[in-house]
């Protein structure tokens, strides 16, 4: 039983860095798709205040 909860965590944690990297990747394509109207150290901040 403890080892599945461990494989468990595991695939969570991947699942959670697969939606994360998706995610920022949305970000800068939208950003860069729309038309540079922010700061990329704008769009940094919003990353880095997403992931808090």
């Amino acid at each position: 039983m403890k080892d599945a909860i461990v494989v468990r965590e595991e695939k969570k944690d991947i699942i959670s860095i697969d939606i994360l990297a998706a995610s920022i990747i949305g970000i800068i394509m939208w950003w860069l798709t729309e038309g540079v109207h922010f700061s990329w150290e704008y769009i940094a901040e919003q990353i880095i205040a997403m992931n808090r």
